[in-house]
């Protein structure tokens, strides 16, 4: 299959295809994955006149259409189903490819780097300067000692990004700056 697709969503139930849809309308080609084919199906058969959709049956097929840096949208229940998506997803990404992190706090995009001492599972990104993009996704506070960055933990929501979306360009928070995080499993 010939890479087409400028961003892919997998999840089609009511907010992935809309959000699909969304992204169609605006000029994106879109690739379509589900669980189901026969949810991709009937998003193409409903909505294809809508802009340019790129279905598949397989997640190999779905990654393999998306044109690089790879950018993918995983609109799935959260829990034990993300982590599945995940799980099957994260095999196929390669280093360059990009990912959007994101917390309560905010989002930034970045590229995927693999590192084989972070767990799979966990997300690692410098964070020891004031600049530091990290500090838009934890507290930038310094510590009151030291003057230093004070350790920073928190939940993280990963998932393909591409900062110039007409949905990102919709929401008020500021583009976060590009760095190079390490990451277990490919992420």
């Amino acid at each position: 299959m010939t890479a087409t697709a400028q961003i892919g969503v997998t999840g089609l139930g009511v907010m992935g295809r809309n959000l699909a849809r969304n992204f169609a309308r605006h000029g994106y080609a879109v690739a379509l994955h589900n669980r189901t084919t026969a949810r991709t199906t009937e998003v193409v058969d409903n909505f294809g006149d809508e802009g340019t959709f790129v279905p598949a049956t397989t997640s190999e097929e779905f990654v393999a259409s998306l044109i690089r840096p790879r950018r993918l949208v995983i609109m799935v229940n959260a829990g034990p189903a993300t982590d599945a998506v995940i799980d099957e997803f994260a095999p196929l990404l390669e280093p360059g490819d990009m990912i959007r992190l994101e917390t309560r706090r905010g989002a930034i995009e970045v590229k995927v780097r693999a590192d084989n001492d972070v767990p799979v599972g966990m997300v690692f990104m410098p964070f020891c300067y004031a600049e530091a993009a990290a500090n838009l996704l934890t507290n930038p506070a310094l510590d009151p000692f030291g003057k230093i960055p004070e350790f920073k933990f928190c939940a993280v929501r990963a998932e393909r990004a591409e900062a110039a979306l007409d949905t990102e360009r919709a929401t008020a928070r500021p583009p976060g700056q590009l760095v190079t995080p390490t990451g277990g499993a490919g992420a």
